[in-house]
């Protein structure tokens, strides 16, 4: 069976920087390395295969203006 994973970007980026030893300064590459490696070990092997890894990112209106 496959499998698609939500995750909530914000609250996934605000967790990673507290719980992963340096998170804040890894690279986006690595932040996304390590998103897709979680994914997968979240996944019990008789779940099936992992499909696809949708994520949600909502940005305050007038954070960046």
């Amino acid at each position: 069976m496959k499998v698609a994973i939500l995750i909530d970007g914000s609250f996934f980026l605000k967790r990673y920087n507290r719980v992963v030893e340096n998170g804040k300064d890894h690279s986006p590459e690595k932040v996304a390395s390590n998103l897709i490696k979680f994914a997968h070990d979240h996944l019990k092997k008789d779940e099936g295969e992992l499909f696809r890894i949708l994520i949600l990112l909502i940005i305050k209106q007038g954070l960046f203006s």
